[in-house]
C-alpha cells in the first residue's frame, strides 16, 4: 500500500498522539493503538502480548511510525451484547457514553473479564449495556480514499 509520507511521523510511543496507531519498522517492533483522554493508554495490537495497555507516558522504550488521526470502523456481523458475559480480548465495545477496547494491562494476570481503554467518550461500567465487536479496522483517510492501516479478525461471540 502507498501512502503520501507527509501522513507519517517517527519516534516513541511516547510522544504517540491520542487517537493514533504506531506501526513497528523493525522485526523487534511492536505496533500498538493509542486511545484517547487525558491520560491515554496504549494498545499492543502483535505478538505474545497482543491486547495488552500500558500508559502513553510508559512507553519510552517502543518506538516506531505513528499515524493520526486514525479511525475504527467494525464488523457489524461479528456484534454480541457485552452486559452478563465475558469480552473477547481486542473486541471494540461501544456503549452510550463512548468506544472503548478490551484489553488488559500490562502484567496483569486478568482472567477474561477485561476493561475496556477508552477510544472516545468517557469511562463506563460494563454491567450496563453495551455492544462489542470481535472484527475491525484502523484506518486513515487520506482525500477520498481510506486505507487500512491494521485489521482485528476476532473469534464470534455465540
Amino acid at each position: 500500500m502507498f501512502l503520501p509520507p507527509e501522513i507519517f511521523g517517527f519516534g516513541a510511543l511516547t510522544m504517540s498522539p491520542p487517537h493514533s496507531i504506531m506501526i513497528a519498522v523493525s522485526k523487534y517492533g511492536s505496533s500498538f493503538l493509542i486511545g484517547g483522554g487525558d491520560d491515554p493508554t496504549a494498545i499492543m495490537l502483535e505478538g505474545a502480548h497482543a491486547g495488552h495497555f500500558m500508559r502513553v507516558s510508559d512507553g519510552k522504550n517502543f518506538e516506531g511510525m505513528t499515524v493520526a488521526p486514525v479511525q475504527i470502523e467494525v464488523d457489524h456481523d461479528t456484534a454480541y451484547i457485552v452486559r452478563g458475559i465475558q469480552r473477547p480480548l481486542l473486541s471494540v465495545v461501544r456503549h452510550s457514553k463512548g468506544t472503548g477496547i478490551a484489553a488488559q494491562p500490562e502484567h496483569s494476570t486478568y482472567g477474561r473479564h477485561y476493561p475496556c481503554v477508552v477510544w472516545d467518550g468517557e469511562s463506563f461500567d460494563l454491567n450496563e449495556d453495551a455492544v462489542g465487536f470481535t472484527s475491525w479496522n484502523v484506518f486513515v483517510s487520506v482525500g477520498d480514499i481510506k486505507h487500512i492501516l491494521y485489521q482485528h479478525r476476532g473469534e464470534r461471540v455465540e
